[in-house]
């Protein structure tokens, strides 16, 4: 099964807001986090990842994720 990538962003964030972000995916059932990253060209600097098990598990997946992280309040760090 193929993986669910949700929530790129292309804000560089420190490592330890990376793993805050990551514990935050897998506590609301996703896989993680993975960022920061370089990929020459592009500039995405990381992304959430989950399960693909379709709608509406993926949308609710990555809304539950976006709340998490506003309510720990490291929204700005990832979408300025």
């Amino acid at each position: 099964m193929s993986e669910y990538m949700f929530g790129i962003t292309r804000v560089r964030v420190s490592n330890s807001v990376a793993k805050k972000l990551d514990a935050i995916c897998k506590a609301e059932g996703g896989t993680g986090f993975t960022g920061p990253v370089t990929i020459p060209g592009n500039n995405v600097k990381g992304w959430f990842t989950g399960p693909n098990l379709g709608a509406p598990f993926d949308r609710d997946l990555s809304n539950r994720v976006q709340i998490a992280i506003e309510g720990a309040g490291l929204n700005k760090f990832i979408w300025p």
